[in-house]
């Protein structure tokens, strides 16, 4: 009489997210995967060490995500509408700027530096007009390096929930893809002069 060979353990489902942000979900040895030898972000949160170090990205960045983020026509569109409808306005003061919600620009999608990217052009033509004090930063998934990175640029990054705090009546507020209900924690404080985000109305409609 043989014996019957054992089956071969079943290897668990897991949920990895790429560095593109897209979520998957694969069958892996038992156990967790060790982020140090994929290279990838896991679905609790855990990262790689980062691949860059601040002049790696420093670098990147000038050469990279800026010139392609000012190549692009989104980046037209906007200048125009700053150019046309912000600047000539007479009853528009800004005063700071505060971004919510940016996401790990070493750690997570490569969308945080394309969004960094943006709001650095759209300073630059604000500042034509508006002297702003002050450029504040907040996030609770900021990785110390992305700290860094923005206080190198002369930005203040401030613990969740300081920045909400900080919001007035002359604040432009940059906060792209931010969920509905920090948007609705911000407004239910000051209604900012000047705000980019998401279109709210999707949350309405659901």
């Amino acid at each position: 009489m043989t014996r019957r060979k054992k089956p071969p353990p079943q290897r668990k489902l897991q949920q990895i997210t790429d560095p593109s942000g897209w979520t998957h979900v694969i069958r892996g040895p038992p156990g967790i995967i060790n982020p140090r030898t994929t290279d990838i972000r896991l679905e609790h949160g855990e990262t790689t060490d980062t691949k860059y170090t601040l002049e790696t990205y420093l670098d990147r960045f000038r050469k990279h995500y800026l010139p392609t983020w000012r190549e692009s026509n989104c980046f037209k569109n906007l200048s125009r509408i700053l150019d046309r409808d912000i600047l000539p306005a007479e009853n528009i003061l800004i005063t700071q700027c505060i971004c919510l919600g940016l996401g790990s620009m070493t750690a997570g999608s490569e969308s945080s530096s394309y969004e960094l990217a943006a709001l650095i052009s759209i300073l630059e033509i604000l500042g034509r007009k508006h002297h702003m004090q002050d450029i504040i930063f907040q996030d609770p998934i900021f990785e110390p390096l992305d700290q860094i990175i923005l206080k190198s640029l002369g930005y203040t990054v401030v613990e969740t929930p300081d920045a909400f705090s900080k919001l007035n009546s002359t604040t432009f507020l940059f906060a792209p893809h931010l969920e509905c209900f920090h948007y609705a924690t911000a407004l239910e404080i000051v209604t900012p002069i000047l705000s980019v985000g998401s279109d709210l109305q999707m949350y309405v409609e659901g």
